[in-house]
């Protein structure tokens, strides 16, 4: 009755990958090596016959990411009312979905990573820096209004009174004031739920020492100490870039230690 075909449309999926080693050191008990490398991602939607005419006109643009976000402008505050307020770029008097005119992309600009290797005697040192900029939404896509059952981020203490009426969050909300509700609905899709954000994790890094062969009748030891997700730097405006679900925890430092013994 029914069939499942590909829409007649093209996708370009490219891009350009760079990676650089240098040895900075290379003497008898000193050796420091450095890696880069840096990913620039490009995913774009370059013909789609009839688009605005079909389903998909509000899902996809030609010349733009295959992932994107139709968002209302938002305009700030209203320091009488306490609410969200947003552009009535039609100017019909009403905001609804026509004013959705503000395109976001939800792409990856670039990503990579600086490594690093040091070895000085019988001690060693590694780490890696993964580093990203990528635009995406934030806390304020997902945590939902002031005034819903469940924790919020401390971003949420700065709310609208008649004493702070330049606050960032509107007035709280238990739901039945069907003004304020709307106005959330409408700030969970505006550009205010989107920023480009910049990341700088410190990803891995190990710290070792190998024992002279023969110790103990041992042909090769090592002892080390190793971390996950030691140092994260970045705008974002949530708990972790990479996991910006409401309700969840990001990623875990994870320390451990270990010996390898060889007979």
């Amino acid at each position: 009755a029914s069939i499942q075909s590909n829409l007649n449309a093209r996708v370009v999926n490219k891009g350009l990958e760079f990676y650089f080693s240098h040895k900075n050191l290379n003497g008898k008990n000193l050796k420091w090596e450095t890696t880069f490398n840096i990913t620039f991602p490009k995913n774009v939607l370059t013909k789609f016959p009839d688009l605005e005419k079909s389903t998909y006109s509000n899902t996809y643009v030609i010349g733009k990411s295959t992932n994107i976000r139709r968002l209302y402008h938002y305009e700030g505050i209203n320091p009488t009312t306490g609410l969200y307020t947003f552009s009535d770029t039609n100017n019909d008097g009403l905001i609804n979905s026509k004013d959705r005119t503000i395109i976001k992309e939800m792409k990856t600009y670039w990503f990579g990573g600086i490594g690093n290797q040091l070895q000085f005697k019988n001690w060693s040192l590694d780490f890696l820096f993964q580093i990203t900029k990528q635009q995406q939404s934030n806390l304020f896509a997902y945590e939902g209004y002031l005034g819903s059952m469940g924790n919020k981020s401390v971003a949420f203490l700065n709310y609208w009174t008649p004493t702070n009426i330049e606050a960032t969050i509107q007035k709280p909300s238990a739901g039945y004031s069907a003004s304020a509700a709307a106005a959330n609905a409408a700030f969970i899709q505006s550009d205010a739920s989107v920023m480009n954000t910049y990341t700088v994790r410190l990803s891995n890094a190990s710290l070792g020492y190998s024992i002279s062969k023969g110790f103990l009748g041992v042909d090769d030891a090592r002892i080390y100490l190793q971390g996950q997700n030691l140092l994260l730097l970045s705008n974002y405006k949530g708990i972790d870039p990479e996991f910006s679900l409401a309700g969840y925890t990001g990623p875990m430092t994870v320390l451990s230690m270990g010996v390898n013994l060889k007979f």
